[in-house]
């Protein structure tokens, strides 16, 4: 299971907005339990973010 709360340093959350695999409540609710993260959803990308 994963623990958010043993990530200490700032976070960079990053989807895409056409993403099938990951849901964006997901990632706002991932977002809201890491403290000091931000959430950047990447619009017209799908799953792979950093090859599109």
């Amino acid at each position: 299971m994963f623990s958010e709360n043993l990530i200490t340093c700032p976070t960079l959350i990053v989807r895409g907005d056409k993403d099938f695999l990951v849901e964006k409540r997901h990632t706002l609710e991932l977002s809201e339990r890491i403290n000091d993260s931000n959430l950047a959803n990447i619009p017209f990308c799908g799953h792979y973010v950093n090859k599109e």
